[in-house]
């Protein structure tokens, strides 16, 4: 088997599920945060972070059978309340939670939310609040 990144194929697939039918009202997708700037008080956006390194379960000699990730996927908002965010949560989670998909070089078997997040932070003086899920995805190459 030649090499396989699971973290950039499990992005992929993230990005295209959220990505590929719009959900209405949303700025963007972004991997970690929004760029700096790109947002304003009225912007929604979600984030994708990996929660974990990604730890190869199903190991046969040379042969990595997958790998299994948790990565937390969140709609935010500045502002002090998650009631805002809700419809964009609830869409994240009807795309994610048991659903499963390929990359052109690799499969996403299973994305399973484990747990829902809110989340709240104060940036220079900015207060900014997320609401989401902790998604457990098992990634593996086509050629498994």
């Amino acid at each position: 088997m030649s090499g396989f990144t699971a973290y950039t194929r499990a992005m992929k697939w993230l990005y295209a599920t959220l990505t590929t039918a719009p959900i209405s009202g949303i700025l963007g997708v972004y991997e970690f945060a929004a760029p700096e700037g790109s947002t304003d008080a009225s912007s929604v956006w979600i984030e994708i972070e990996a929660m974990n390194p990604g730890d190869d379960v199903g190991v046969v000699g040379e042969q990595r059978v997958w790998t299994e990730f948790a990565f937390l996927v969140h709609a935010v908002k500045r502002g002090r309340s998650t009631v805002a965010l809700e419809s964009v949560a609830d869409e994240i989670d009807n795309r994610l939670h048991r659903k499963s998909g390929t990359t052109s070089d690799g499969r996403v078997i299973s994305s399973t939310q484990t747990s829902e997040t809110r989340d709240s932070w104060l940036v220079q003086g900015v207060e900014y609040r997320g609401l989401g899920g902790i998604y457990s995805l098992i990634v593996q190459p086509l050629n498994a």
